[in-house]
């Protein structure tokens, strides 16, 4: 965690956020080379079995930064808790269902249980459906999973719901630097990449 003091940048926790963030930053760089590349060769929207061709790890680009979206998200939550109220606090929250505790949080912290918190709580329910299906290695019948959920089996959709996370946390406590320098550096990762 980080604070300002006297107009400095003071670490006062140790975490490994920014590893974690790196490691779906990195996800999100090859996730847009690989797909220049292959709209480059197809010039359309190519099959499966044409990205594997060409891109042999793409898919697993996906695995890759939704298990460990998930990690930043938990993490964050954890931190911030202990940092806002208490280790013990944190660890009675940090037991539920990372939309749970993000509600648990929003409401006990910040006072909020809005539509914000509503919109951000589905997309994590969301979200954890699909990561769950990769951590503890489940099989899913095939079609299942619905449209919403499927956007964050990409790169790009981990690396937006991270951006509308640190967003929430920044415009709730303008004080807690890290989530404003996190959303700047995510931000400005994705319109490198991406473009937009």
């Amino acid at each position: 965690m980080i604070k300002v003091e006297n107009d400095e940048l003071i670490q006062f926790r140790s975490s490994s956020l920014g590893k974690l963030i790196r490691i779906v930053g990195y996800q999100f760089k090859h996730y847009c080379s690989e797909m220049k590349l292959i709209y480059s060769t197809f010039g359309r929207e190519p099959t499966a079995d044409q990205i594997n061709e060409l891109c042999p790890e793409y898919f697993d680009r996906t695995i890759t930064a939704t298990v460990f979206t998930g990690m930043v998200i938990e993490a964050l939550l954890y931190d911030y808790a202990v940092v806002k109220c208490s280790k013990t606090y944190a660890e009675k929250v940090s037991g539920k269902p990372i939309d749970i505790e993000f509600i648990q949080i929003a409401k006990d912290i910040f006072s909020n249980e809005g539509r914000k918190e509503s919109e951000m709580s589905a997309r994590l329910d969301n979200f954890k459906k699909v990561r769950v299906h990769f951590v503890h290695n489940k099989s899913t019948a095939l079609g299942k999973y619905n449209k919403k959920e499927l956007e964050y089996l990409s790169p790009d959709g981990c690396l937006q719901l991270l951006i509308d996370f640190f967003a929430y946390f920044s415009s709730n406590d303008p004080e807690y630097v890290l989530a404003q320098l996190t959303l700047d550096q995510l931000s400005e990762l994705q319109i490198t990449e991406r473009g937009f």
